[in-house]
């Protein structure tokens, strides 16, 4: 978690060695998207903040010997919604 300003920032951080299978953040599926979802707001409620934030994707790349090759920083990549309802 991170601040921006006023706004409360999760990022969900993937890394991947090779793009066969895509980027790293397309991994995400909807099922996990909503469990973040619930989390950020349980997290949020917790500790009395209003239910305002973002979520960023920071994709990660690396060579096959495990070194960063490039990072991508995604900025509200994922939606953020109340998901009590």
């Amino acid at each position: 978690m991170a601040k921006e300003g006023e706004v409360i920032v999760f990022v969900e951080v993937k890394t991947r060695i090779s793009g066969s299978f895509g980027s790293p953040g397309e991994s995400i599926t909807p099922s996990k998207v909503k469990s973040l979802q619930r989390t950020a707001l349980f997290y949020l409620r917790r500790k009395g903040l209003p239910p305002v934030a973002r979520f960023d994707v920071v994709n990660i790349y690396l060579t096959p010997r495990l070194k960063v090759q490039s990072l991508e920083w995604i900025r509200n990549a994922l939606p953020f919604e109340d998901t009590r309802f």
